[in-house]
């Protein structure tokens, strides 16, 4: 299995971005990349295994392929697809992440759409009726202008047309998803898969409430369910594997506890340092200090 890395595909360091139009007419093989990929189906249907899943794609299908997650495309026969591929790095948007981690429908579309797809007790997915694949085409054929023409100050404009993208995008989903029934199935196998996606972004603005919407179940019953299931709460779980994160970071790296408490999601250092003691017993200097004593 192939891994792509930035160099191969994004622009510079300083500019960690990409697209094209692709015109897939044979199987790509199983893959992973440093960077993020957003694909937009243009035209044509064939099939994407992504994590062990495999979906059937056709136009109007938008989907996010995160960091290091292998995938892989398939051709229908007599058909070609066509896609824009949207790459680039996560810290091509740094500043206006933490932005729009405040709003709900970009958080459901950007960060739990990947798991979702990957989940089976899950259904939503976006497709985009016509009149919304019309006005997505138009915002990626003006980005890709910007991107191929180069002219003064495309960067500055790509970043903002790519935001307007994603705003599009997330509210596209929040209607797809409002109008989705979402089955439930067996207990243990969501709250495992919801214990696998609390982990993977711990590190994000997660609340009870996106999460409670993303398992179809109101707070009261999830609340139950999860804490029967892992013998916590969300907040409690949540903060646990935050804390797990950054135990890592203080015995492995050199950056400042600050910096370490901001990276794990805590956005109050005395915050951090009061739960950081919670669950080990030692503040985050001390840890580190023991952690260093023992090597």
């Amino acid at each position: 299995m192939s891994r792509l890395t930035n160099n191969q595909f994004l622009e510079s360091l300083a500019f960690p971005f990409f697209m094209q139009i692709y015109k897939i007419t044979s199987a790509i093989d199983l893959h992973s990349h440093e960077f993020v990929e957003l694909v937009f189906v243009r035209k044509g249907r064939g099939r994407h295994s992504y994590c062990g899943e495999n979906f059937a794609i056709s136009e109007g299908d938008v989907f996010v392929i995160e960091p290091e997650a292998e995938h892989a495309y398939d051709i229908e026969p007599n058909h070609t697809l066509e896609v824009y591929n949207v790459l680039f790095h996560p810290s091509f948007l740094t500043n206006e992440m933490r932005a729009l981690a405040e709003v709900e429908s970009f958080v459901d579309f950007y960060y739990m759409e990947p798991f979702i797809r990957n989940a089976v007790m899950f259904r939503t997915r976006l497709s985009l009726p016509a009149a919304q694949r019309t006005e997505a085409d138009f915002l990626l054929q003006n980005m890709l202008a910007e991107f191929t023409g180069k002219n003064s100050g495309y960067r500055i404009l790509l970043r903002t047309k790519l935001i307007e993208l994603l705003v599009f995008l997330s509210r596209g989903y929040a209607i797809r998803k409002a109008d989705e029934f979402v089955e439930q199935g067996d207990n243990a196998a969501l709250m495992k898969r919801t214990c696998e996606f609390i982990a993977a972004h711990c590190d994000k603005p997660l609340t009870l409430d996106q999460v409670c919407r993303m398992c179809g179940l109101g707070s009261t019953a999830f609340t139950i369910k999860f804490k029967h299931y892992t013998g916590r709460t969300f907040l409690e779980y949540r903060n646990e594997m935050r804390i797990r994160l950054s135990e890592m970071l203080l015995a492995q790296t050199n950056r400042k506890i600050i910096s370490i408490a901001l990276e794990t999601g805590f956005e109050d250092i005395s915050h951090f340092n009061r739960t950081f003691k919670q669950f080990t017993g030692f503040t985050p200097k001390a840890y580190r200090l023991r952690k260093n004593q023992i090597k």
